[in-house]
Formats: structure tokens, C-alpha cells, sequence
């Protein structure tokens, strides 16, 4: 049995964290932490960022998921609504866009 691939959609709106060396976060809105399944991050940053997901709250470390510089990385997000951020040393626009589906 084949499994059918869908393009990400976006559900909600996207949201920034101004990633530091202290670890920032967002709260997904309750419509699209409740419809996604998944987020997909984008580092606007000069360097490594540091991703992780929680349920009323989270905090980011060097031992979080990395995206790198210019990248995008799709994360599933589970029934977690909030998204923190971190950087090792330079701050970072990390833009996080809930939804469902896959990147291409």
C-alpha cells in the first residue's frame, strides 16, 4: 500500500523568536496548536540555532534540535504548543510556522 506524501500547509499564523544565547519562546495560538502536527522552523540567523517543543513551556539547549544558518527544518510537534529557541553566541530570527504535511 502506497502512502500519500502532502506538501506542508500552513494552519495559523507564523511566529518569530529573536533567538539569544538565553532560550526564547513562543506559544502556538490554541486554533493551530490544537489542528497542527507539525512545525517548520527557519533560521534567518549567522549561525547554528537550537530548536525543542514543550506543553506550557519549554526551554532550548545546545542539546535541542540544530538548524543550521539559511536552513528550514520541518519538526513534529506533537500536542506541544509552545516552541523555544537558542543560539550559542550571535542572536537569530527563527520564524516558526505551524501546519501538517512535508517540505520539499
Amino acid at each position: 500500500m502506497a502512502v500519500e506524501l502532502q506538501p506542508f500547509t500552513q494552519v495559523g499564523d507564523t511566529l518569530l523568536i529573536a533567538a539569544t544565547t538565553v532560550s526564547g519562546t513562543a506559544t502556538l495560538p490554541a486554533g493551530a496548536a490544537l489542528t497542527s502536527t507539525a512545525i517548520r522552523v527557519y533560521n534567518d540567523g549567522p549561525s547554528l540555532a537550537f530548536i525543542t517543543v514543550g506543553y506550557g513551556g519549554a526551554t532550548a539547549s545546545i542539546r535541542s534540535i540544530p538548524v543550521a544558518a539559511g536552513n528550514t527544518q520541518l519538526i513534529n510537534k506533537g500536542p506541544n504548543n509552545t516552541v523555544a529557541a537558542v543560539t550559542l553566541a550571535t542572536t537569530a530570527n527563527v520564524y516558526i510556522t505551524p501546519g501538517f504535511g512535508i517540505t520539499t
